[in-house]
């Protein structure tokens, strides 16, 4: 089977120790042709001057690499809409400076994706450390204890309930990511609310195959204290502003979230939560 050319694109900050590892593992990603879009959102580090190294010394038939900078820091979302701007192929797949690809992982995904005519794949990835030793095997399944029934029987529902997606799990089609308005740029957390869109309105499935390291370290922008403190309205903005676009319990879940908006105490609008998952487990 002939497989349709994919954009990757890589927003990268400060991520010296582990870009070239990034870079590295896009050569064996993809048994297609490769499109890889790298954008820097003013590194203070090293990470430009290693980019460059490994595009200069680099030659494959089957990929290209392009190397955009920002010239002032612009954020995880306004820098991930530029790579799309810059995407030719149909396809586009985003992951983190820091995380890295498995070696046929692209190709898993995109036959999949293929197979079942969807508008996105989601896979699995491995848990990875600072030092890229494997702390998890799957990201769904063992780092966030997701149901694997219910990702294969109502996959936006069980991201509505159990939010779990690793950011180098989405493969997708660019005119699904243009479809939906891209990533809102307004954002700190951009993932959350791009989900929700996606699910909401595209066809998407899920792979089991992991297809990607996914690493957690202490220097990941989504662990240190102020970002928490920042997301935390953020998440409960997003969630319930995307009520709108789900049915029944997950809705009702979604717009639970107007609770913790007008500062209802987090004991109760926990248990809420909790009763109303609670429900949509026993449904099955």
């Amino acid at each position: 089977m002939s497989l349709p050319k994919i954009s990757v694109l890589i927003p990268c900050y400060n991520h010296e120790k582990y870009v070239a590892k990034c870079l590295e593992s896009t050569v064996t990603a993809y048994s297609g042709e490769l499109e890889v879009i790298i954008c820097d959102d003013k590194s203070k580090d090293n990470s430009v001057n290693i980019i460059e190294s490994f595009i200069n010394g680099i030659k494959k038939d089957n990929i290209t690499y392009s190397f955009f900078k920002n010239s002032k820091n612009q954020g995880v979302a306004k820098t991930l809409n530029e790579c799309v701007r810059h995407a030719t192929a149909d396809y586009i797949y985003t992951i983190a400076s820091d995380d890295y690809l498995l070696e046929g992982g692209l190709t898993k995904a995109m036959s999949l994706l293929l197979q079942f005519q969807s508008d996105a794949v989601i896979s699995d990835c491995l848990v990875v450390d600072g030092d890229s030793s494997v702390v998890n095997n799957s990201a769904f399944f063992e780092y966030r204890h997701a149901s694997l029934k219910r990702l294969h029987k109502k996959l936006a529902e069980e991201l509505v309930f159990n939010w779990v997606a690793p950011g180098p799990a989405l493969l997708q089609k660019k005119a699904s990511c243009i479809d939906i308005g891209g990533y809102n740029e307004r954002l700190i957390a951009e993932d959350r609310d791009y989900y929700l869109k996606l699910l909401a309105n595209k066809n998407a499935i899920f792979n089991l195959q992991p297809i990607a390291g996914y690493r957690v370290h202490l220097h990941n922008a989504s662990r240190s204290r102020v970002y928490l403190e920042k997301a935390g309205t953020e998440f409960c903005k997003v969630n319930y502003a995307a009520s709108i676009l789900y049915q029944g319990l997950p809705r009702l879940y979604l717009k639970s979230y107007w609770l913790d908006l007008n500062k209802i105490p987090l004991f109760l609008t926990s248990k809420i939560r909790k009763f109303i998952k609670a429900l949509y487990i026993l449904r099955g």
